[in-house]
């Protein structure tokens, strides 16, 4: 399982780097080649997968070509959505940047560290044993008011923070382990 998993990650892996030394994330690539990437991914993802869609459908998505899909059958459409989504994001980012949206997805992201671990200790007390043992008794659909929650309590709570903070409290710490002393977090 473990060398699988390695011989599945180690392509993409190295596609982000390409990506990534091409220019693709920091802006060095042309918009109108982004653009390209953009519409072209992602229109040929969609195509790809309704192909699939069509053939299996009619036939009650038959198991074995459901687990030949999900295996290896949709890795090409899925490769291609996520370079064309990424392209999109790329292209949204100065604007989005620039906005009251933006800078409180920034917010969220300087203190991904924080969020992370918080929202998994958070999830698991309310759904494991443990804590309030909500797994299996709450539907999918409801499922989404949690993610919804979640979402909205770390986009307020890392604003709030980093109007206080320089840092995410889990990003200061490992910042000072790093630099081997504690680091002034305070903003001003």
């Amino acid at each position: 399982m473990v060398a699988s998993s390695y011989a599945e990650t180690l392509p993409l892996i190295l596609i982000g780097m390409v990506l990534f030394r091409r220019g693709f994330f920091d802006g060095r690539l042309p918009r109108a080649r982004l653009r390209a990437l953009a519409w072209g991914c992602t229109l040929a993802a969609l195509l790809l997968t309704g192909l699939y869609l069509a053939w299996a459908w009619p036939r009650g998505f038959p198991l074995m070509a459901m687990q030949a899909a999900i295996a290896w059958g949709m890795a090409l459409p899925h490769l291609l959505g996520g370079i064309g989504y990424a392209a999109v994001l790329v292209l949204a980012t100065p604007a989005l940047a620039r906005s009251g949206l933006g800078r409180t997805l920034a917010a969220a992201g300087r203190m991904a560290f924080s969020n992370y671990i918080l929202t998994s200790l958070v999830m698991t007390t309310l759904f494991y044993g443990w804590g309030l043992g909500l797994h299996g008794r709450v539907s999918p659909a409801e499922q989404w008011l949690f993610v919804a929650g979640g979402w909205a309590l770390m986009l307020v709570w890392s604003s709030l923070w980093l109007r206080h903070f320089r840092r995410g409290p889990l990003e200061w710490l490992w910042r000072s382990l790093v630099e081997r002393r504690p680091l002034n977090n305070r903003t001003g």
